[in-house]
């Protein structure tokens, strides 16, 4: 029978010496002769296979401590009914990385909507219901009330505990079509915990902002150009709302 040294094994399968010695020490993969003279321990090629197995469990995130419950099982059915569990286990984990990956995509494609030189492009979707806080701007419609809106705004979310809200300023779509802006009667934030209707589930023609310095003007018109391009145009005398994710 030929035998080889714990070295030449290491070699051979791309481990460390120091691997096999540990897994000797906690009795996963042992040496099969021992020579009585010198103490010399030595794997045999019938060894491989089961190495072979360790090493590929390991590559699949199994722990020692799992490997070495499948090899202490004491028959072939205790260790097929072992195996089968782990595979329910794996395929439990692929169904649940699927979802993440979903999810994960999903968010991906929501910063892409995010990531066109500050607005995004134009595009017609699907939008849910939103819910938040609301609170009103004040005559005269200018920059000094809008900003007093917003501070009483930010005000509201800090006593709610609420530290990062996209803002939205909801504009009567009349003032969209004739070019009036920034005479919206509300600004508003997205959180769960305002019960405010904001936005009703619906499709919507929309844009995206990942800063709040974007000039509304340019932002509707080219909302606007892009209606036009595709052969819809502003007919109804709903609000319109103006996203800034913050």
């Amino acid at each position: 029978m030929k035998k080889f040294k714990i070295s030449d094994v290491a070699n051979l399968f791309g481990i460390t010496r120091q691997t096999l010695l540990h897994y000797d020490k906690i009795g996963l993969f042992k040496p099969l002769i021992i020579d009585k003279e010198t103490s010399y321990r030595y794997y045999t090629e019938d060894q491989f296979l089961d190495l072979a197995f360790i090493i590929g469990l390991k590559s699949a995130d199994f722990s020692l401590k799992e490997i070495l419950e499948y090899f202490e099982s004491k028959n072939s059915i205790e260790s097929f009914n072992y195996l089968q569990r782990k595979l329910d286990a794996i395929d439990e984990k692929i169904v649940n990385l699927k979802k993440a990956k979903k999810l994960i995509n999903n968010k991906k494609e929501e910063i892409g909507l995010i990531m066109f030189d500050g607005i995004e492009k134009p595009l017609i979707e699907e939008v849910e219901e939103k819910r938040g806080i609301v609170t009103e701007i004040l005559q005269p419609k200018d920059d000094f009330s809008v900003f007093s809106a917003d501070a009483k705004l930010k005000n509201i979310l800090k006593e709610n505990d609420v530290n990062n809200s996209s803002r939205i300023f909801i504009e009567p779509s009349d003032n969209i079509i004739k070019g009036i802006y920034y005479h919206g009667d509300l600004l508003a934030a997205e959180t769960n915990k305002g019960d405010t209707l904001i936005i009703e589930k619906g499709l919507y023609a929309t844009m995206y902002h990942k800063e709040n310095d974007i000039e509304l003007s340019e932002s509707c018109e080219k909302l606007k150009a892009y209606l036009t391009s595709i052969g819809y145009k502003i007919v109804e005398k709903k609000r319109s709302y103006y996203e800034v994710s913050l």
